[in-house]
């Protein structure tokens, strides 16, 4: 289990600080000219081991070096860190969810990223071992887009060894990986995830097209090469809504509205969150009446298409502290399925909200939970965080 935590800071056992007596010359200047971009960002730094009184065993940027402070609050584990200075010494703090400039949501979320080990790091691994293996299965086009996309992953020095980390035993290649991607969220997001859908750089927009371009590709199987071809793209498809998964993810710990209600976040692993299954979400705050008092209530909606249960509709409505909520469903059994979850559902979520929790699940037709996507999402298209397979 990898740990999320922090401390506040202003508590001044916050403060690290890389000595070059305790590393070697080449890994300290190395540490610094890997960093030097990142002056005042925040990044991950992973304690490894107490090697004594305030030295520590620390990972960053890539690189284990020998650190100097005082006890972590928590122990030993992943923390979110802010870069102070690389001249004479390396210095970071500790940041923690008191301070605003980490909330309690993103460090939960990324601590849910980092507690599945290779999840996104093995699907990325696949996809560039099918560049390296597609001996022509793929159209010309579609190849240099895939190419193209492992480059944006491999942009910068967030994901600088992806293709370098193929080189390193198998055993290794899991952690090295998870090591990139938690730097990938964070240590630049801002840059990874732009919420401008008609920006052509964008990466969630590239994966959505990709994932276009393998449905036009030719699906039939009469002949040994295109039935490899056809496996190849399933394939492909299958890493690419894991991608938009991490993007979609990214997109909600940096989105300003929901990073004020931590709260919702508990919701998405029991409805299908990490599935492979189309996922929309839609927040608001509802509106209030000229001269009423300012309410925390707000609304989430969501709707699934699982291939275990069918297409599922949600709509949420939390206050500081009770949630309500329906489920609807297609068929008795997606009933049946789920009613079996809210048990647990509720326990995760009465600490959360003190004055209960109220989920109940609907059985209400196919054509219900159409009615209710067309409503809460394909009339404001232009509004929405999509993220579809």
């Amino acid at each position: 289990m990898i740990k999320v935590f922090g401390a506040a800071p202003s508590d001044p056992t916050s403060l690290f600080r890389v000595a070059p007596q305790d590393n070697a010359g080449a890994v300290a200047a190395g540490l610094k000219e890997s960093l030097s971009s990142h002056l005042g960002e925040d990044f991950a730094v992973r304690i490894l081991e107490t090697l004594g009184p305030e030295r520590f065993l620390i990972e960053i940027a890539g690189a284990e070096v020998v650190a100097q402070g005082a006890v972590p609050p928590a122990g030993e584990g992943l923390f979110v860190a802010r870069l102070e200075s690389l001249e004479p010494l390396i210095r970071f703090r500790l940041l923690g969810a008191d301070s605003g400039a980490v909330p309690e949501a993103w460090r939960r979320l990324l601590g849910e990223v980092v507690n599945r080990p290779n999840f996104f790091s093995e699907r990325i691994l696949s996809l560039q071992r099918f560049l390296l293996a597609d001996s022509g299965l793929l159209s010309p086009s579609l190849s240099k887009a895939l190419a193209s996309l492992v480059g944006r992953f491999s942009a910068g020095d967030l994901l600088a060894g992806l293709r370098s980390g193929a080189g390193l035993p198998l055993e290794q290649l899991g952690l090295f990986y998870e090591q990139q991607l938690a730097q990938l969220l964070t240590l630049d997001p801002r840059n990874f995830m732009r919420q401008d859908l008609r920006n052509p750089r964008n990466l969630k927009e590239s994966l959505l097209r990709l994932l276009m371009d393998l449905r036009q590709e030719p699906a039939e199987s009469g002949s040994t090469f295109m039935a490899r071809r056809a496996v190849l793209v399933t394939e492909i498809a299958g890493v690419l809504r894991s991608l938009l998964d991490l993007v979609e993810l990214n997109q909600l710990l940096n989105n300003p509205g929901l990073r004020r209600e931590p709260g919702l976040f508990l919701l998405l692993p029991f409805l299908g969150w990490g599935t492979e299954a189309d996922l929309w979400l839609r927040w608001s705050r509802e509106r209030q009446s000229p001269g009423a008092e300012a309410s925390p209530a707000c609304s989430l909606m969501i709707y699934l298409d699982m291939d275990s249960l069918g297409p599922i509709g949600v709509l949420l409505r939390a206050g500081n502290d009770d949630l309500q909520g329906k489920i609807m469903v297609v068929g008795g059994s997606a009933v049946q399925s789920l009613q079996t979850l809210l048990p647990e559902c509720r326990r995760e979520l009465a600490d959360r909200f003190v004055r209960g929790v109220g989920l109940v699940v609907e059985e209400v037709g196919k054509s219900g939970v159409e009615d209710f996507r067309r409503r809460a999402f394909l009339s404001t298209l232009p509004a929405l965080f999509q993220a579809s397979g």
